[in-house]
């Protein structure tokens, strides 16, 4: 399913989907009162016209006469009030409705084709391992004026893909219980062009896709968008990216909480039984059951031991460091992400059966960063870029080996690189042919790499991505 066009192409159109979805967003707040909020007035003025309305006929069918009312002395003169109070809020409803079902309808298509590009580019290992490095890959580097801007569009991207990644993995490892999800993941089956090659059942996978795996993407993707609120921009002060009080903090938390919840009720639409026909009782049933998804990972992330949250919560702590939007960035903490996962499940502050899948399925080294290993073929230090998750121990890696002898090489194989080469450790540096003085001269700037520094400069995206099935060991 993943699209035919170049990685870095893909990206782009899906970071300018998600501006296009920030912008609707930041519109939907703004015009908020005037629609949502005059169309929720309008609705229980109704609402409650009505119910007095019925209240007092049924009082008059039963008794041959009106009831008293408080503070009126004619009770036939009120109930022509009610009824004008009826009328003019159908007027009103019925004016406002073809702008609010019309908001709900742009922005669950706008939200629907983001996520499936997404979902599209990680159903598989491979295609997913492209998406995220190559996410990483085109971020601005530390010192540039674009980082912080950059990094919190592409931010939620990334999440997603990383959602989506732990999800395929727990279901996988048997680690969903609910059923009404377990019952909708595909079989696999022989593929239609190499029967060797087991593929999710086509005609589950829509079905699948679009019950499941939407849901969750689109949670991912909205989990922030409440801080486009106009009860957000009050913390900013005009800087998105300034160093908050304690006090802010906590405001801004809430704002955006509140506002996100408040954009996926009002925004995207909680699905309204009057809206489905009869015969439609499936539809609704399905649609409740897909806001609810949504609606139960966006409340539960914030809550340390909540499953179906961590599948956004766990992510979002490990993208602050590789997507980090904080005015000053050290390049070299991306290599401790790991670690504070780690730390999460010790004090219980991330479910634990989850973050120690995610654990495994990211290992200690990024995709798209940087190392350097002490290869075995030619007894010198080599660079490489992350490339593959899932490696077969926490602290190896596989990567794209860049330089052969030093020098700018490429081929179409991988290579898995064990803790005993990687030159952040010491004891790979200590049994090379190297002393200290040759590291401390060829390597100021410590053992790890920024490849960002190099991509669409000197690495060809067309290149670097041709790859053959040939994992070679280090």
């Amino acid at each position: 399913m993943a699209s035919s066009l170049f990685i870095t192409d893909v990206l782009k159109q899906v970071k300018n989907k998600y501006l296009a979805l920030i912008g609707d967003a930041e519109q939907f707040y703004l015009e908020f009162d005037d629609t949502i909020g005059r169309y929720q007035k309008e609705q229980n003025r109704l609402n409650e016209a009505k119910h007095q309305l019925e209240t007092i006929i049924a009082f008059e069918k039963s008794n041959g006469y009106y009831p008293a009312i408080k503070d009126q002395s004619d009770t036939e003169a009120y109930l022509n009030e009610l009824q004008q109070i009826i009328d003019k809020s159908r007027a009103a409803i019925k004016t406002l409705e073809p702008r609010i079902l019309g908001g709900y309808r742009r922005r669950t298509a706008m939200v629907n084709e983001l996520a499936d590009i997404i979902i599209g580019n990680t159903l598989n290992e491979k295609d997913a391992n492209k998406f995220i490095t190559t996410l990483v890959l085109r971020s601005p580097l530390p010192s540039a004026h674009s980082r912080c801007p950059s990094n919190e569009k592409n931010k939620p991207i990334y999440i997603a893909a990383w959602t989506a990644c732990l999800f395929h993995r727990l279901v996988e490892q048997s680690l969903i219980d609910d059923k009404s999800i377990l019952e909708k993941v595909p079989t696999m089956v022989p593929s239609a062009d190499n029967e060797d090659v087991l593929e999710p059942n086509p005609d589950m996978l829509n079905h699948y896709i679009c019950e499941v795996l939407r849901p969750i993407v689109i949670a991912s993707l909205i989990h922030q968008i409440g801080s486009y609120s106009v009860d957000a921009s009050q913390f900013y002060k005009g800087n998105r990216y300034r160093l908050l009080n304690d006090k802010e903090r906590e405001g801004l938390i809430k704002a955006i909480f509140e506002n996100t919840n408040r954009y996926l009720e009002y925004g995207l639409g909680k699905p309204d039984q009057e809206a489905f026909s009869f015969q439609e009782a499936e539809d609704y049933k399905k649609a409740v059951n897909r806001y609810d998804l949504t609606d139960s990972i966006l409340k539960g992330y914030v809550k340390p031991n909540n499953a179906m949250g961590n599948l956004l919560r766990i992510p979002m702590i490990y993208s602050s460091f590789l997507m980090s939007t904080k005015p000053k960035h050290d390049y070299s903490i991306i290599y401790k992400a790991y670690d504070i996962i780690k730390s999460g499940i010790d004090k219980e502050l991330i479910h634990a059966g989850f973050g120690t899948q995610f654990l495994k399925m990211v290992g200690q080294f990024p995709l798209g960063s940087g190392i350097y290993f002490i290869s075995t073929e030619s007894g010198q230090p080599e660079r490489a870029i992350v490339i593959g998750m899932n490696p077969p121990e926490y602290n190896s890696a596989i990567v794209k080996q860049m330089t052969r002898r030093q020098i700018k090489y490429d081929d179409f194989s991988q290579t898995l690189v064990s803790y005993e080469s990687n030159l952040l450790n010491e004891q790979a540096r200590k049994n090379s042919d190297f002393g200290s003085a040759y590291y401390e001269k060829q390597f100021p700037r410590g053992f790890t790499w920024n490849p960002a520094e190099f991509w669409e400069i000197e690495i060809n995206q067309d290149t670097f991505w041709r790859r053959d099935n040939t994992l070679k060991t280090n």
